[in-house]
């Protein structure tokens, strides 16, 4: 076990540099950037982006990607909130987790059974679940001012600590020991690595596959119960950023956009990345415009350097052989 922390560690080295790098840069050019307040507003945001970081993260380890994300959070969020409504909280919370699980089996099902495209398939997923949203609501959002206790979900302390912050941490220990421990996650990673020899070796792919989407579904799912709650109200169009901000966080922090590498450290360490950044250009006051600028400038980059700590710089560079024709890993 140590063994595997230590390894942890140094697999999210690079990324855990970053962070400190723009730690000490904010610090020192805005002063308000270490008050405790600020502090704990990052930790408590972060614990959002955290989840769907972990969610898109086991789908790029099975080698696939997931773009409907965002679409996903509003759909949830319109869902939960007309559910409260009627049922109360604790009913409506698990009709909404329903929900993003239902949807992320079914979107593994069309990507794994039916071999289609993950990138079409949840781009269409984006655009449905979108469109149906704002239908359902008539691109209104559903005030949840009045349901008692909504609130403390996404605002509340469990001591000192924030609540989404304590779900962040139950999350991340779960999915760790699911992830590292467990035949399941194994085959998580067989099947990024090389899905046909992890299909010959007797590995249940598509069933695995599908879970992912799954899993994936429920932290989006959990995420936009957060949000929801720290905006008092259920919006169709709630995070539309989420997932390129999960897929930018994930890369950042180390886990393979070509699948079969990575780890929930690494992910931990690349959405704190991005949340620390964002706050600290807001901090600056740095125009929206400008924001949007870095943040696609970073997601470039994630890309890049993914590539190269994967293939190498020279491989990266040489346009003679087309990449699509390089062998595949096989073992």
């Amino acid at each position: 076990m140590d063994r595997m922390r230590g390894t942890e560690l140094r697999s999210a080295g690079a990324g855990l540099a970053i962070l400190v790098v723009l730690v000490t840069a904010f610090a020192l050019f805005e002063p308000r950037f270490l008050n405790p307040i600020n502090v704990r507003n990052i930790f408590r945001i972060a614990a959002i982006t955290v989840l769907a970081t972990y969610g898109q993260a086991f789908v790029l380890l099975s080698g696939k990607i997931d773009l409907s994300m965002g679409s996903l959070a509003g759909f949830v969020s319109v869902i939960a909130g007309m559910s409260l409504k009627r049922f109360g909280i604790a009913p409506s919370f698990a009709i909404a987790l329903a929900t993003g699980v239902a949807i992320g089996v079914a979107t593994g099902t069309l990507v794994f059974l039916f071999r289609l495209p993950a990138f079409i398939i949840t781009f269409g997923m984006l655009t449905s679940l979108t469109g149906f949203a704002n239908l359902l609501t008539r691109s209104a959002p559903i005030e949840l001012i009045g349901v008692k206790g909504f609130d403390q979900v996404g605002s509340g302390y469990i001591g000192p600590v924030p609540i989404p912050v304590v779900i962040a941490v139950v999350a991340f220990l779960l999915l760790r020991t699911l992830l590292a421990r467990t035949a399941f996650g194994r085959t998580i990673v067989a099947l990024g690595y090389n899905e046909r020899v992890a299909r010959l070796a007797g590995r249940k792919t598509v069933a695995t596959g599908i879970a992912t989407y799954g899993i994936a579904g429920f932290l989006v799912a959990a995420a936009a119960l957060i949000m929801s709650s720290r905006v008092y109200s259920a919006q169709p169009n709630l995070a539309p950023e989420l997932p390129f901000e999960a897929i930018a966080a994930a890369a950042i922090g180390g886990v393979s956009l070509r699948g079969g590498k990575g780890n929930l450290l690494q992910a931990t360490v690349g959405a704190l990345i991005v949340t620390t950044l964002i706050n600290g250009l807001n901090l600056l006051n740095v125009s929206t415009y400008l924001q949007m600028m870095t943040r696609g400038a970073i997601i470039l980059l994630a890309v890049v350097v993914n590539n190269v700590r994967e293939i190498g710089l020279v491989p990266l560079l040489d346009i003679r052989t087309p990449r699509w024709t390089r062998p595949r890993r096989t073992t």
